[in-house]
C-alpha cells in the first residue's frame, strides 16, 4: 500500500502586514498552484471575499480553490499596537486566533507579516516555549555568497542575559545541522571588535561564556565574525545598527556579488525568497515572520 503524503497545513494570518489583507490573499491564492499544502486564512471573512471578488471576480475563496479556506475572525492586531496589551485584549484578532489554532494542531505552521513584537509575545505565551529554554529568539538567514548566515537574534529580546545568548547559541549550532544540513557551524558574537576586551560587560561575559560551554555543548564557537554560518546578535539597542552596519561594510565585496547575482533566476529562486522570512526558535510549534507585504 502507498505511503499517504504529507499535507502541510499553513495557517495564515490574513489581516497582519503592511498591505494586509490584499498581499496576504493574492499570496495564498498564487502559493496554493505551486505547492502541495492547505491554507487556512484567518481574518475577516466580509473583507477577504470583498477582495476575492475585487481581484478574482469570485463570490468567494472556495471558487478558486477548495485548499484554501477561511477561519472568520473581528479584530487586527496594528503595527502601533503595544504587542502585551494586543495579544491579552484582543482574543478575537487574526493574530491571537491563529496562535490558537496553531496550538490545537488545527495547522503545522503559523505566518504572520504583523507586529513583530506581537508575534514573539504571542508565540510565548500562547504556544509556549521549549522546555528548558529562557527566551524565543527570531531567526533571519541574510544574504551572501554561497551558504548564507543566520542571525540570531535579530533584535527581538530587550536586555539579554549571557545565558540567553549562550542559548541562542546552541539553537542556531542546532538549526543549521537540522534544517540547513551544515555539519559543523560556525558560531560568531557580533560586536564592535573581535578583541575579548571590546564591548560592554554583557558582552565580555557573554563571550567568556561561550568560550567556556562551547566545547561541552558541541558549539564550533570562533572569535572573529567573518564568512560565518551563523552570528549570533545581542540584545536590541541602537548599537547593533552600527554593529551590523560595520559588519556589512567589511563584507561589501560578497554583498556585491550577491546583487548581481540576484538578476540571475536560478539565484533567485534558491536563495532569495529564503530571505523574506524568518522561524522563531525554541517556540513548541513553527511559527514563521515574513515582511515585505
Amino acid at each position: 500500500m502507498k505511503e499517504r503524503e504529507f499535507i502541510v497545513k499553513i495557517i495564515l494570518d490574513a489581516m497582519g502586514g503592511d498591505n494586509a489583507p490584499d498581499a496576504t490573499i493574492k499570496g495564498a491564492v498564487r502559493a496554493i498552484k505551486e505547492i502541495e499544502s492547505e491554507i487556512l486564512l484567518v481574518g475577516n471573512e466580509d473583507v477577504i471575499n470583498s477582495k476575492i471578488k475585487e481581484f478574482y471576480g469570485k463570490e468567494n475563496i472556495s471558487e478558486i480553490s477548495d485548499k484554501i479556506t477561511i477561519y472568520n475572525t473581528t479584530e487586527t492586531i496594528e503595527m502601533e499596537d503595544i504587542p502585551t496589551q494586543a495579544i491579552k485584549h484582543k482574543k478575537d484578532s487574526s493574530m491571537v486566533v491563529g496562535f490558537n489554532l496553531l496550538k490545537e494542531g488545527k495547522g503545522d505552521v503559523f505566518i504572520s507579516a504583523g507586529n513583530s513584537g506581537a508575534l514573539l509575545t504571542g508565540a510565548t505565551l500562547l504556544v509556549g516555549r521549549i522546555k528548558g529554554v529562557d527566551r524565543p529568539a527570531m531567526a533571519p538567514m541574510l544574504p551572501s555568497y554561497k551558504k548564507g548566515l543566520l542571525l540570531m537574534d535579530a533584535g527581538a529580546n530587550t536586555n539579554c542575559k549571557p545565558i540567553n545568548l549562550l542559548q541562542f547559541a546552541q539553537m542556531a549550532n542546532i538549526y543549521l545541522q537540522k534544517i540547513h544540513n551544515i555539519e559543523n557551524p560556525v558560531i560568531g558574537l557580533l560586536n564592535i571588535g573581535t578583541e575579548e576586551t571590546k564591548g560592554n560587560d554583557l558582552m565580555k561575559e557573554s563571550y567568556q561564556l561561550l568560550k567556556e560551554k562551547s566545547k561541552e555543548y558541541g558549539i564550533n564557537f570562533v572569535r572573529k565574525c567573518r564568512r560565518k554560518r551563523s552570528i549570533l546578535w545581542r540584545n536590541r539597542c541602537n548599537n547593533n545598527r552600527w554593529i551590523y552596519r560595520k559588519y556589512l561594510f567589511k563584507n561589501n565585496r560578497r554583498i556585491w556579488k550577491i546583487r548581481k547575482k540576484v538578476f540571475n533566476r536560478k539565484f533567485k529562486k534558491k536563495h532569495i525568497n529564503n530571505y523574506w522570512s524568518y522561524s522563531s526558535n525554541a517556540i513548541n510549534k513553527k511559527v514563521c515572520k515574513i515582511y515585505g507585504l
